[in-house]
């Protein structure tokens, strides 16, 4: 037996330092916890804690804030060939396992063994109170029942010490329980504490955005309302630049005729100056358009970055739905995992049990057989009276015997209560961790209620988000036509400007021109004027002297002057040529035989009314 025991510690050293030199490579600490019974009941535990290494260095990696994408693929990669060991362990644990169990079995058999000794022993007895005549035979008897006795307590001893090692490693265990049970909670309450306050930053966040919609709203209404304005005032410009290009085409007409009348030149010069502050105020009103298409084209941008920030807050909002996602996955892994130990911690409560059981009935079947052999002693006693100081010693080494198997009879009682007391801590620790699980599994129908809720606002806000897109895609397509049409408008007034200087450029030319026109007027009329007075004396002498008027088909006088035929008709008989004409002039009288037709004079004077016609003509040109 003790052979047996002595194999069995070597081989759990042996598998613990295997253990330890593995688990070591891989960073993790685990101690392997063996039952009376020999089981492995932290293999589960090491697991656990190997799965909770693993799930924080995955939560590390999937923090984006605490590593960069470099260190997430080293940690990836140490992750693997972290679980490809974890694997190994737990198939080679699973080896050391078949082996333990093989050796209980082994254990078992010697046990049953012991058993069939011990009661052949028994059966040995009851024949040595038969044979109780001889005391040689007694004394043997005695001496073997006394070592058996001395082997049974060393056993006894054994099983203590490894039930108060059990025991300590069951508090162990069940204090690294307490443990991760309070990190749980700890990590349980940052993360409700975090998602706490991502749902009020979602909030803030939610009306903030509803704010901004409203605002963008009232700014999408007053730029559709500057947008109809803007057209109604093209459409006014459109029509100004008709009436102006009409305006232009009667100036260009009215150009071309400024050269035969003044007069025109200065309804020119009015039109012009009109036209200039046409033009002038259809400057400043591209100016103040221009003024109002920048600043409608800031408040897009304004407008187009809040969209860009929205975008941005959808994608964290989505990363963080996500890591709750994950969280809760993780949550709901620890749970199982603790559901898992609860059940362990169940088995190893029943295996206890069974095994307090075992000691109890190991104890009553001891005192059994002590009361037993106590009555064989009497009977001996009665029996034998010449063994009497033989048979006194072993009755005094009985009794020192049974002291000390009361003593460790109640070291027992008193292993079996705290085995009890402990039985009863792993119950309530196992009621809180239940009650930790239905709190956690509300707190998680809780998170994941909030999770769809957020889902909800967030499917509305992208609906909204492309709601804006598309009235933001439809008014940069209303601003781009009316870019366009600024430019075509912009073309047109840079046209008309271009047409403004060559009108003004003819206009320079027409005024020199009508500065030569007014000196050549002045000229004209000075000559006329100097005309005029010669004119006066011609016209006394080309007129006749007694009506007056131009000598129309003049005759000749003898004197030299002339007269008229139609006075000659009225003043004198034409039929007889000895009448005569008497001269006002020179008072000389002359015959009509003597008169002569001056076709000279004739001339003269058709030349002179011909002259002093055209002279009066081109006066009235000049004024």
């Amino acid at each position: 037996m003790r052979s047996n025991v002595k194999d069995l510690k070597e081989m759990v050293n042996k598998s613990r330092g295997v253990i330890d030199k593995r688990f070591s490579e891989v960073e993790v600490d685990e101690v392997v916890d063996l039952d009376e019974s020999g089981l492995d009941t932290t293999n589960q535990s090491s697991k656990y804690n190997n799965s909770s290494t693993l799930i924080k260095q995955s939560a590390t990696l999937k923090n984006p804030r605490a590593n960069g994408t470099s260190s997430a693929q080293v940690n990836n990669s140490e992750i693997q060939n972290k679980f490809k060991k974890l694997q190994e362990l737990s198939t080679n644990d699973k080896e050391v396992i078949e082996a333990l169990q093989k050796k209980l079995q082994t254990i078992k058999l010697d046990h049953e063994a012991l058993q069939q000794k011990y009661s052949a022993l028994q059966r040995n007895y009851e024949g040595v109170s038969s044979y109780a005549a001889s005391d040689k035979a007694e004394h043997t008897k005695l001496r073997t029942m006394r070592e058996m006795a001395e082997k049974e307590a060393a056993e006894l001893k054994k099983k203590n010490y490894e039930l108060e090692e059990s025991n300590k490693q069951l508090k162990n265990t069940v204090e690294q329980l307490n443990m991760q049970i309070n990190d749980y909670k700890n990590k349980m309450d940052q993360k409700i504490r975090e998602l706490e306050k991502l749902k009020d930053e979602a909030k803030k966040k939610d009306k903030t955005f509803e704010d901004k919609l409203n605002l963008v709203n009232q700014s999408n209404k007053q730029l559709n309302e500057q947008n109809t304005k803007m057209k109604s005032d093209l459409k006014k410009l459109q029509e100004e630049n008709n009436e102006l290009k009409e305006q232009v085409d009667s100036l260009t007409r009215q150009v071309a005729s400024a050269n035969e009348n003044s007069n025109i030149i200065e309804i020119f010069r009015q039109k012009e100056e009109d036209f200039e502050n046409q033009i002038l105020q259809l400057q400043s009103k591209l100016r103040i358009s221009d003024e109002d298409l920048h600043n409608r084209i800031i408040e897009n941008e304004e407008l187009l970055q809040i969209s860009k920030k929205l975008d941005a807050m959808n994608n964290q909002n989505e990363s963080k739905l996500k890591e709750v996602q994950q969280i809760s996955k993780e949550q709901e892994k620890l749970i199982t995992e603790l559901q898992l130990k609860v059940q362990d911690l169940k088995a190893s409560l029943k295996i206890e049990q069974e095994n307090s059981h075992r000691t109890k009935q190991e104890r009553d079947q001891f005192e059994k057989d002590y009361q037993q052999a106590q009555s064989e002693i009497d009977d001996l006693m009665k029996n034998s009276s010449q063994s009497s100081d033989m048979l006194s010693q072993r009755v005094k080494e009985m009794e020192i015997e049974k002291k000390a198997l009361k003593a460790k009879i109640d070291q027992l009682d008193g292993d079996v209560y705290k085995l009890n007391r402990d039985k009863a801590d792993i119950q309530q620790a196992r009621d809180k961790a239940y009650d930790q699980v239905d709190t956690y599994k509300q707190k998680l129908s809780d998170l994941q209620k909030e999770l769809d809720q957020f889902k909800e606002s967030n499917s509305n806000l992208q609906l909204q988000l492309q709601q804006q897109k598309q009235s933001f895609s439809q008014k940069d397509k209303e601003q781009d036509a009316l870019y366009q049409e600024l430019k075509q408008f912009k073309d047109q007034i840079e046209q008309m400007m271009k047409k403004q200087t060559t009108l003004e450029r003819d206009l320079q030319a027409n005024q020199k021109q009508a500065e030569r026109l007014v000196i050549v007027k002045k000229g004209i009329m000075d000559a006329i004027a100097k005309m005029k007075k010669s004119f006066e004396s011609i016209d006394t002498t080309l007129s006749c002297l007694s009506c007056l008027e131009f000598l129309n088909d003049p005759l000749t006088l003898v004197c030299g002057h002339s007269i008229c035929q139609k006075c000659f008709n009225t003043h004198s008989d034409p039929k007889s040529k000895d009448s005569l004409v008497f001269c006002e002039e020179c008072k000389i009288e002359t015959k009509n035989k003597n008169l002569r037709e001056s076709k000279v004079i004739k001339t003269i004077c058709d030349k002179f009314l011909f002259t002093k016609g055209c002279i009066e003509e081109v006066k009235i040109l000049v004024q």
